[in-house]
């Protein structure tokens, strides 16, 4: 699986999209320039693999949503 990894998924922000236990493989070698609102990424944040969708890009980076958060 080069260019690739596995996610597992833990918590429910990105249901039903993606469900608890779910298994994604994550394209490591993708370029930022390529990412739009409404992508699925995946971030790592104190430790644990997050989830979540592109809402909007920003000079600083991506603000990020799960599906299933207000």
């Amino acid at each position: 699986m080069y260019g690739t990894r596995p996610v597992y998924i833990k918590s429910g922000s990105m249901e039903p999209a993606l469900p608890v236990g779910s298994l994604c493989l994550v394209d490591t070698k993708a370029e930022r320039s390529t990412l739009r609102p409404g992508d699925i990424i995946v971030f790592s944040a104190g430790g644990m693999d997050i989830a979540h969708r592109i809402m909007e890009e920003t000079k600083e980076g991506f603000r990020t949503r799960g599906d299933a958060n207000d």
